[in-house]
């Protein structure tokens, strides 16, 4: 079992990483709206807006906590242990090709 302060950190953590997940889902709403400005859908301004305005407030919300963990982490430096577990290395640069292919869409979109 881990410390509270182990279950503390991880479940900040969780936070950061659903606000990750919403940010990337806001990037999309942002691409996709303003795609269709683009091509001439002037009604989409507002909604593209409030899509920008949240990415940047989801942004600062994960800037702020991770600074927040940061200093904890700094904090607690050679005052406590923290459980670190195996790394399994084969699942490195998994993602390399998804990650290029998106953002090759991305751009044919945004041309």
């Amino acid at each position: 079992m881990q410390s509270p302060y182990v279950q503390e950190r991880l479940q900040a953590l969780e936070v950061v990483d659903l606000k990750l997940c919403s940010i990337l889902q806001e990037a999309s709403q942002v691409v996709s709206t303003f795609s269709e400005i683009k091509k001439g859908n002037q009604q989409m301004k507002p909604q593209f807006n409030r899509h920008v305005s949240q990415l940047y407030t989801d942004l600062e919300f994960v800037s702020k906590e991770l600074r927040q963990e940061i200093k904890y982490l700094d904090e607690n430096m050679g005052k406590r242990l923290l459980p670190i577990n195996n790394v399994n290395k084969k699942g490195i640069h998994q993602d390399d090709d998804k990650l290029k292919e998106q953002i090759e869409i991305m751009e044919h979109v945004l041309e």
